[in-house]
This record gives C-alpha cells, structure tokens and sequence, in this order.
C-alpha cells in the first residue's frame, strides 16, 4: 500500500474514540503528531516519531477493515504513564488522524501488543546486559 505525504496541520482534523478524559502522555502524543512534519514522511513515520517524542513506541501496524470492507492500517502506539502503559490505536484518512482508547480497542489486539510490550522490554533488558560484554572484548 502507498504511503502519502502529510502536512502536520492534519493531524487535529480526524474523528476519534477515546475516553472524554485522557492521559498526559496521551495528549503529548497526540500534540507531538499535530506539529509534525509530514512533507517528507508517511503517517506511520509521523505516528513512530510521535511516540518516540513522547517517550512510547510504535508496536506494530496492522490492516483494518472499516465497516463498509474498505482496508487500512491501523498502528497501535505504546505510552508509559507512570508505573503503567497506555495504548492508542491510531489510523489515518482523508479526514486526519483517528485515534482509540484503550478502552475501545478490541480484547486480542490489546493481548497482541501487551505481548508485544513484554518482548520489546526483554530485549532491552537483553541489550543492556549485554552491551558492556561486547564493549570490553573489543
């Protein structure tokens, strides 16, 4: 599937399903993908940078399926707040940045990226017992 190129300015014009109150981390991230710069970058290049501005990650991207069998992706998006993390699933159209709650995503995929969260934390963990190994061989 194409990429297209973006204007940050789109990103606050899309629709959304989240909570009436959301998390300071979410807001960071959601204010990080509104200033973007998206001349020269796809959406999900703008979405892994957010969240990496915000302190998060990009887990993973998947294809959705609209209601009316139409496909896109949907990326689901990693934020630590405090002792716990939160997750946002953002997709994007023609009308900007769409973005779901926790709350609103389905039970699997929520599992999928906890899943995901656990293997990217043991592989840091992996990296960081290793580094100082390889560094002194060398």
């Amino acid at each position: 599937m194409a990429q297209e190129n973006l204007a940050g300015i789109e990103a606050g014009n899309g629709k959304d399903k989240r909570e009436d109150s959301f998390s300071l981390p979410q807001l960071d991230f959601e204010m990080a993908l509104d200033m973007a710069d998206g001349d020269t970058a796809s959406w999900i290049d703008l979405v892994r940078h957010a969240a990496e501005t915000s302190g998060g990650d990009l887990l993973f991207v998947l294809p959705s399926f609209s209601g009316d069998g139409e496909a896109t992706e949907k990326a689901m998006v990693r934020l630590p707040d405090g002792e716990s993390d939160v997750l946002i699933a953002v997709s994007h159209d023609d009308d900007g940045f769409h973005y779901e709650a926790e709350a609103a995503i389905d039970e699997e995929l929520k599992d999928f990226a906890h899943a995901s969260i656990d293997v990217l934390r043991r592989m840091q963990s992996d990296a960081q017992i290793v580094s100082p190994l390889v560094e002194t061989e060398n």
